[in-house]
């Protein structure tokens, strides 16, 4: 899921755009050439996606790590619109090559060993 085009996608391939409600089905894992057989499998699938998005976002939690996750996206996108184009020509070539942008790294504490003072 992104910022841009929001989606929940199943095991089964159907994929629930958020913004526009519109459920796309793969058409090469319907089994079933009766069309009204294809549109009840069709509505049960849409209802079936919209119910993991309402309960997702009807939760605090939910609520919670979808504007943490809005935060983010707008932060790093208001970053990399004030950095210098080289910079962020390199930072696209880094990605693109299949480098992470961040790397956490533990922290290196002292030599010596914890012990008795």
């Amino acid at each position: 899921m992104t910022v841009h085009s929001p989606r929940l996608r199943n095991s089964s391939g159907a994929e629930l755009n958020l913004r526009s409600q519109i459920l796309f089905q793969d058409q090469t894992r319907t089994r079933t050439s009766d069309l009204v057989t294809a549109v009840g499998s069709w509505h049960k699938t849409y209802v079936h996606e919209s119910s993991h998005w309402a309960r997702y976002h009807g939760s605090t939690v939910g609520i919670l790590l979808s504007l943490l996750r809005r935060t983010r996206d707008q932060l790093a996108a208001y970053t990399i619109s004030h950095l210098p184009r080289q910079d962020v020509e390199h930072l696209h070539e880094d990605r693109s090559s299949g480098l992470p942008v961040t790397v956490f790294v533990a922290p290196q504490w002292g030599s010596r060993s914890p012990g008795p003072a």
